[in-house]
């Protein structure tokens, strides 16, 4: 294994396959390796103040780990298309893009999304009436989930609030001071995908780190939890990630 450093990033090789590491400080306790695609730099994550020794440290105890996941990772899907016919998701079913001109709308008909715009040629005008879309059905749904979910939580718990937003490499958060975010992105994942993240965070709410008492806990709220959060991460729908944070 062969390290190359550079001011916040660094590369090392296992056999001959190269693999690009960035480094992200944040406000956290513990480092973490956040793998997003086979094509992307593999994210590292680690305290504001921790020492570039035990970074390269942590990174080399799991070089081995780090080459396999990204080489069990699926392609990458095809760009996104907002042609007529063109696939999208909801709530974890396809649909077909089906663009009309008039003023702006889009509703689920049957099995197509019926994106009403202006200018329906104009691929950035479908995507951001798309994008509105899901924004807003994700708040209603989330809120909704959130609440039933938290009250068959296995423990109390009450987040201080929700916020919902599109993120690019995460599903969904949870802060210090007990209020979760969740993706966007998310609302076109089946309910079942939606509750698991939803759960993965209300135990953050017990447990900030994943350790032993997190993983219990997730075990009582999901216990089919590993194969729902598979079904995330290798499922035809943008942006994947191995973890949840």
């Amino acid at each position: 294994m062969k390290f190359s450093l550079g001011s916040e990033d660094l590369d090392f090789t296992v056999g001959d396959q190269r693999i690009q590491v960035i480094l992200k400080r944040q406000r956290r306790k513990s480092i973490a390796i956040h793998l997003i695609s086979k094509h992307q730099p593999v994210e590292v994550r680690a305290p504001l103040k921790c020492a570039w020794r035990d970074i390269i440290g942590f990174v080399e105890s799991k070089h081995v780990w780090i080459a396999k996941s990204l080489a069990s990772l699926p392609n990458d899907p095809p760009p996104l298309s907002f042609d007529h016919n063109s696939t999208h998701y909801y709530l974890g079913q396809p649909y077909k893009l089906r663009l009309l001109s008039g003023r702006g709308s889009v509703r689920i008909a049957k099995d197509t999304v019926q994106v009403t715009v202006v200018e329906s040629t104009n691929a950035a005008k479908v995507a951001q009436a798309l994008e509105r879309f899901y924004k807003t059905q994700s708040e209603q749904i989330f809120a909704t989930r959130l609440k039933q979910c938290v009250e068959k939580f296995p423990v109390g718990v009450m987040p201080s609030g929700l916020r919902v937003r599109k993120m690019k490499s995460r599903w969904g958060s949870c802060s210090h001071r007990g209020e979760i975010c969740l993706n966007t992105h998310l609302v076109k994942h089946s309910p079942e995908v939606i509750d698991m993240v939803i759960k993965h965070e209300l135990c953050h709410l017990k447990h900030f780190a994943h350790n032993a008492d997190f993983y219990q806990l997730m075990d009582l709220a999901e216990p089919t939890w590993r194969a729902i959060e598979t079904k995330l991460n290798r499922g035809p729908i943008s942006p994947r990630q191995l973890t949840l944070l």
